[in-house]
């Protein structure tokens, strides 16, 4: 194998180790679509994963030569940024989005609650089969946006329905 098919296999690994950093770190943290942990957890966790799949890929190429390491880097970087980037421009314009409520029954009164009564949860038929199923319930981008600005206008999403709380929370991917 001659030099630049050498250098050429160099650079197409280092981009592979950026593509497949991608998907693992994404597996790491939870999915893009999932804030499990707080952001700076989350960018330490990126680098630490980042940087060891990188550190592996030098110590297999055995070349720690300043300009190798910075432009495979840059590569390797490259390339996550670009497909994170896409991903996300992606999923913002699919129209294939799912928007849920979900209804949690609370064993005490919360702090801050609005009160529901049977009426008003009738013109809501998304959050009334949340709470009747006490469980996740996908509904249309309107019926989405029309519960969310019915409770949202308080800000507080703990409800009470008769004797029983309910903490309600919403998610769209």
């Amino acid at each position: 194998m001659d030099k630049s098919n050498n250098i050429t296999l160099k650079y197409l690994f280092v981009l592979f180790i950026g593509t497949f950093a991608f998907f693992f770190i994404g597996g790491a943290i939870g999915g893009k679509h999932q804030l499990v942990m707080p952001i700076l957890s989350a960018l330490l966790i990126f680098m630490l994963i980042f940087m060891l799949i990188y550190g592996i890929g030098l110590v297999i190429f055995r070349n720690f030569s300043t300009g190798f390491i910075l432009k495979t880097f840059a590569i390797s970087f490259g390339v996550l940024f670009l497909i994170y980037t896409g991903s996300i421009g992606w999923d913002a314009y699919s129209p294939s989005n799912v928007r849920s409520i979900y209804a949690y029954e609370l064993e005490s009164a919360p702090d801050e609650f609005v009160v529901v009564t049977q009426e008003e949860l009738n013109e809501y038929p998304g959050l009334k089969r949340a709470i009747e199923t006490k469980n996740h319930v996908e509904v249309s981008a309107k019926e989405f946006r029309r519960t969310l600005g019915f409770l949202g206008q308080n800000g507080i999403y703990n409800i009470k329905i008769g004797d029983e709380y309910y903490q309600i929370v919403f998610s769209s991917t």
